[in-house]
């Protein structure tokens, strides 16, 4: 597939096009870091293509091909990773205890091309383990508030090769099964998958309006099967998700995670991403070993924000017992709602709260344990 990947660049001279391509051919073919857990190994390269390969033999066979975020924004405002992502922050590879972190940043500078947006990937592994979790933070850049759909594009080839790569939607789990002989899956751990599109590779399919119209298709395809019948063409699936629009100021940005995992057949593989969907819990309600540890009261942001209707608002309490108290105001300081007046012990808490029935604007959430009060500005944005 690779050798008739095409970028958009729409007006730059074709000597500059030649020697761009020739430049991402290397890019995409040298990754920029990786690790090996279990039976997968993650790569990713310096624009934040992620790449899963699966032992077999003497060698690492490719099953995934490209998983890579999208952001869309107007039929002819996708930032994607072929036509617009450039390195921010290098890639790089972190490991603590046999466990493992991918990350780096990636942004639309050098293409100059809307959405102006700044992509923070973080892929997490652990050691023995089948399964990852991709983390992106999309970032506003832009001077206005952007309508952002957020989704992925992925590009298969289980068993090291597209062909007859079949890929079905799990109701009862959420999860994006690929298989041919064994099982990769996603699922969408942050928000509701909205929409899933799943479609023949073929030459040039990669244009804004095209990644516009799959990111609002609007449904769930529960169930492709890549066609076989042409051996003179590059074939196999493309497969792209989606979750609801959110609106982003100038300067906010959303999280959104994945669970990626594999296994020999399918039950194999939905247990790896019950696996990683637990570590994304762990690592959501703790955030980093700060919270573990805190000995001090901590009122964290709120998330998505902004927001409509909810959001979710967390905080942590030191050890003992305390009387606490989370209530919400409006601009003018009047009261809106208590989200909560008991005895908590201490520990990390979440709460989500819905400002139904609330016009749009700043809202305050305030939390008071004793004689301590902490702060925070969320905006309800309809």
């Amino acid at each position: 597939m690779l050798k008739k990947e095409r970028i958009n660049l729409k007006i730059i001279s074709k000597l500059s096009f030649v020697i761009l391509f020739a430049f991402l051919h290397v890019q995409v073919l040298y990754p920029q870091a990786g690790f090996k857990a279990g039976k997968i190994e993650i790569k990713v390269n310096k624009f934040g293509n992620i790449q899963l390969l699966i032992p077999s033999g003497q060698q690492n066979l490719l099953n995934i091909y490209r998983t890579a975020i999208l952001v869309g924004t107007s039929p002819n405002q996708v930032f994607d990773y072929l036509n617009d992502s450039a390195n921010e922050d290098t890639v790089k590879l972190g490991t603590a205890g046999g466990n493992f972190r991918i990350y780096g940043s990636f942004n639309n500078h050098y293409w100059n091309l809307p959405p102006e947006v700044l992509i923070k990937l973080e892929v997490f592994g652990w050691k023995n383990a089948s399964y990852a979790l991709l983390k992106f933070n999309i970032l506003n850049r832009d001077t206005s508030v952007l309508n952002a759909i957020n989704g992925l594009e992925i590009v298969p080839q289980i068993a090291g090769t597209p062909e007859s790569d079949t890929v079905r939607y799990l109701p009862d789990s959420g999860i994006v099964d690929i298989f041919q002989g064994s099982h990769v899956g996603y699922k969408l751990l942050s928000y509701q998958l909205s929409s899933l599109k799943a479609f023949e590779y073929y030459d040039g399919y990669q244009v804004d309006s095209n990644f516009y119209s799959w990111l609002t298709h609007g449904m769930i395809d529960t169930f492709f099967t890549s066609n076989v019948a042409d051996t003179t063409i590059d074939n196999g699936a493309v497969i792209i998700t989606s979750q609801a629009p959110v609106s982003l100021l100038p300067d906010d940005s959303i999280i959104v995670y994945y669970a990626l995992a594999f296994g020999n057949n399918l039950n194999e593989m939905i247990s790896n991403i019950n696996n990683a969907e637990s570590k994304y819990i762990v690592i959501t309600s703790v955030n980093d070993e700060k919270r573990v540890i805190a000995d001090h009261i901590e009122l964290y942001q709120n998330y998505p924000n902004p927001f409509n209707p909810s959001t979710n608002i967390e905080f942590h309490l030191p050890q003992d017992l305390h009387f606490v108290e989370l209530k919400v105001y409006d601009i003018l300081g009047r009261e809106i709602s208590t989200i909560i007046s008991d005895y908590l012990p201490g520990g990390h808490y979440k709460y989500r709260w819905n400002g139904s029935g609330l016009s749009s604007g700043v809202y305050f959430y305030k939390l008071t344990v004793g004689a301590l009060t902490q702060t925070k500005k969320m905006i309800l944005l309809r």
